[in-house]
């Protein structure tokens, strides 16, 4: 028998063994190890900003015209493209991997319930911090800007467009990329990453160190909401509520951002260190520790019950259980 003969069994389990090796790196128990997932995730996500929402949002801040001055239209606008980017992200991941889009946070039998208490959470905190602000003299009421038609009208407008909005910014950390993440260094490892960068990210060079701690304690108490609950949906209420009440119907400042009609006028008054000043109540040092007593009620309403069929059957059994892995 020829020396080549002999060899080609060897040839073949070398092969094999370079292969294996090789689908190692990627893979982990047949499916894709999180450090991929998230790689391909960012790729396929910006992507498609740079080659699709990027232009059309230039174009529409091009024709809004007033880059601080926010509009019902201009955001719808943006937003829509902005979440339709993120959902085919996700979708195309969940083929990728084989689950159900459902498991990244969107999976809740009573997620229409929680998004309905969501909203009136969002609405009554936002009111209690304002109406905090007005009893401390921080907060001046100037009266009704709206008359007629225009109060429904924009109403409506602001409720359509910042629930649009406050799905995408509640799913772009808290759907793919914290199911994927948990799987490597746990729940609130993930949720701290993600808070901490998404508070720098959107606070960089605009509204200093305290209102930076102010959005990373309120992106903790949605993480929270997640732990408890499973899925984001009670997030997405809060979110767009509190948004609807800051931008509409008490006419304070959003981050920064001054709105086009809102209900009521307001001016702030005082120390700007309390009363957020052109930020608004989010750069207020009220807001981090009002956002504490908000995580302790929620800790007081779902330490039973929902914590036991939340985010474990969510980010445990769909992950498999199988442990830290990169």
């Amino acid at each position: 028998m020829s020396s080549s003969v002999r060899n080609r069994p060897e040839q073949e389990i070398s092969r094999q063994t370079s292969h294996s090796k090789i689908r190692s790196v990627f893979l982990r128990h047949e499916e894709l190890r999180p450090l991929w997932g998230l790689l391909l995730f960012a790729a396929i996500y910006i992507a498609l900003q740079t080659a699709v929402a990027s232009p059309l949002e230039r174009l529409l801040s091009a024709w809004n015209g007033r880059s601080h001055v926010l509009t019902p239209g201009h955001l719808l606008g943006r937003e829509v493209m902005q979440c339709a980017v993120l959902l085919i992200s996700i979708v195309l991941m969940a083929k990728i991997e084989g689950r159900r889009v459902a498991v990244y946070g969107f999976g809740d039998n009573s997620g229409w319930i929680r998004f309905c208490w969501g909203l009136i959470s969002g609405f009554a905190a936002l009111s209690i911090l304002v109406g905090a602000l007005w009893r401390l003299h921080l907060l001046v009421f100037d009266g009704v800007a709206l008359h007629g038609t225009d109060v429904l009208e924009f109403a409506i407008a602001w409720a359509v467009s910042l629930s649009i909005g406050c799905f995408y910014e509640v799913v772009l950390l808290r759907g793919y990329p914290q199911f994927t993440l948990v799987r490597s260094i746990g729940f609130w490892f993930a949720a701290l990453i993600f808070s901490l960068l998404y508070s720098f990210l959107l606070g960089e060079g605009r509204a200093g160190l305290l209102y930076m701690g102010n959005i990373f304690s309120f992106n903790m108490l949605l993480f929270l909401s997640l732990w408890y609950t499973g899925s984001f949906w009670w997030g997405v209420g809060f979110v767009a509520a509190w948004d609807w009440a800051q931008i509409y119907f008490f006419g304070v400042a959003d981050s920064g951002f001054a709105a086009e009609g809102h209900l009521l006028s307001t001016h702030p008054t005082g120390s700007t260190l309390w009363s957020g000043g052109t930020i608004g109540p989010e750069g207020s040092l009220l807001m981090s520790p009002f956002v504490l007593l908000l995580s302790v009620l929620m800790w007081l309403r779902w330490r039973r019950g929902d914590r036991s069929r939340g985010v474990q059957d969510s980010y445990v059994l769909d992950a498999g259980n199988r442990g830290p892995s990169l």
